[in-house]
């Protein structure tokens, strides 16, 4: 009896040493768990009165008036009792826990539906700010290209570079290259129409414009006195597009260089 009653304490104080407590409602339970502690601390000093009355009752050393049996039955009640309070207590903190997982899952499922929201709003206003990005380029673009074509070279020149300087990327950033290009040429820059030719075409070797660029970088040389290398660049275009509309141009100006 007495050995089942010190492993009945021992149960309890590891019990209670696992329990994890939450939130406002975990305050009561550590509270309860005080007041079991004080009950199990007062249990085991009866324990020891009763285990020192057994003692004496094996050695006949004690009265005839103690009833042992009775003291033994009020001490099982109350174990009855406490493990009562211990399966209330573990319900209360299963329930907590339930509650907090719950909670959780709400928590996350709000900020899953504010980051979506953000990302909606976001791209949205992405979406327009693109919207506004491509109408100004496209209009910066047109402008420069309409000023290259009545000859106002300078004012050409400044709108493509704004072009090239801010919407790199967009649709017609190399077409506003090779005009920049072009545009140096009409004002005699030759030594920045060259500079640009052969940057537009390391960068856009694919681009519809490019046989156009070799002819017009050929003139550049030819302009800057550099009359090899004009010849090398209208024969490289020769070769390489013998059927261009510039072609006769470029077969003329090769005679004519030689």
């Amino acid at each position: 009896m007495k050995i089942k009653l010190l492993k009945t304490l021992f149960s309890l104080i590891c019990f209670f040493g696992v329990i994890n407590l939450h939130a406002e409602d975990a305050i009561d339970i550590e509270q309860a768990y005080i007041g079991l502690i004080i009950k199990i601390t007062s249990m085991s000093d009866d324990i020891k009165s009763l285990q020192a009355k057994y003692e004496l009752l094996s050695g006949e050393k004690i009265n005839t008036g103690i009833d042992l049996e009775k003291a033994f039955y009020d001490l099982k009640k109350r174990v009855e009792a406490l493990n009562s309070d211990i399966l209330s207590l573990k319900e209360q903190n299963e329930s907590l826990i339930e509650k907090q997982r719950i909670n959780s899952k709400k928590i996350s499922e709000l900020f899953e539906m504010l980051e979506l929201k953000i990302n909606k709003e976001t791209t949205k206003e992405s979406g327009a700010d693109n919207r506004k990005s491509d109408a100004a380029a496209e209009k910066i673009y047109d402008d420069a290209r309409r000023l290259l074509l009545n000859g106002e070279n300078e004012n050409a020149i400044n709108l493509f570079l704004n072009y090239l300087n801010d919407y790199k990327g967009y649709t017609n950033y190399a077409n506003a290259m090779y005009w920049l290009g072009r545009a140096y040429s009409s004002n005699k820059s030759y030594l920045e129409a060259k500079e640009v030719f052969l940057k537009f075409q390391n960068e856009n070797p694919q681009h519809a414009k490019f046989a156009n660029s070799m002819y017009d970088l050929a003139n550049a040389h030819l302009e800057l006195n550099e009359l090899e290398s004009a010849k090398n660049t209208l024969s490289k275009m020769l070769k390489k597009f013998p059927d261009h509309n510039l072609s006769l141009k470029a077969k003329q100006k090769l005679t004519e260089i030689q």
